[in-house]
């Protein structure tokens, strides 16, 4: 199991003849998980890679993982969060299996934002609040993974492998255009600050 940190920089101000002045801040978002009611950040560099051996049909493998804004005195961010899901014999990625038999399950699902490409080997979750410095989402976007109970003999011996990556936002920036230039989406929000969809 890993955790990951992001890393990007905020900008915000103005000069007095209205062109852009920037100031740089760090927001750093890093993925938490829970082990035996201790919560653990782990990974660097903005990206983690779990490897799990679970080939077993209807295998469950618990993996609670959420999200903590973990500078001090940091801006409030919103936080995006990207799974690649696929099968590998060692090191070799298999793509003739269906990365559709990985299930990543959320317990709570009501804080986040979720889809899926057509393929289901990529997933994105939104976390729907602003993250406050030194605080952590108030549910995982993880719980757990599960093998689907129809794998045959050909996903025996094969580790499932979920390479994650998060990037924040500056909360203060995001109706301004911020979400648009990171992520390449448009959102609607609500009065409290709160994602209420991705826009089409």
């Amino acid at each position: 199991t890993a955790v990951i940190s992001g890393t990007m920089a905020a900008f915000n101000g103005s000069s007095e003849d209205g062109k852009a002045m920037v100031t740089t801040k760090q927001l750093n978002a890093s993925f938490t998980q829970t082990i035996n009611e201790e919560i653990t950040p782990l990974g660097e560099n903005g990206k983690a890679k779990i490897r799990e051996v679970a080939n077993v049909p209807g295998q469950v493998v618990e993996m609670p993982v959420g999200i903590v804004n973990d500078v001090n005195d940091g801006y409030d961010l919103y936080a995006k969060v990207t799974i690649n899901k696929a099968w590998y014999n060692g090191e070799e990625k298999e793509y003739n299996l269906d990365p559709s038999k990985i299930i990543v399950n959320t317990v709570d699902p009501s804080n986040w934002i979720i889809q899926m490409n057509d393929d289901q080997e990529q997933m994105v979750f939104i976390y729907k609040l602003p993250i406050k410095a030194n605080e952590i989402t108030a549910s995982n976007f993880m719980d757990s993974i599960s093998i689907s109970s129809d794998i045959g003999n050909s996903y025996a011996d094969h580790e499932v492998v979920l390479e994650m990556t998060i990037d924040a936002v500056q909360a203060a920036n995001a109706k301004e255009g911020a979400v648009l230039s990171a992520w390449g989406i448009k959102l609607e929000f609500g009065d409290n600050g709160e994602i209420v969809k991705i826009l089409e």
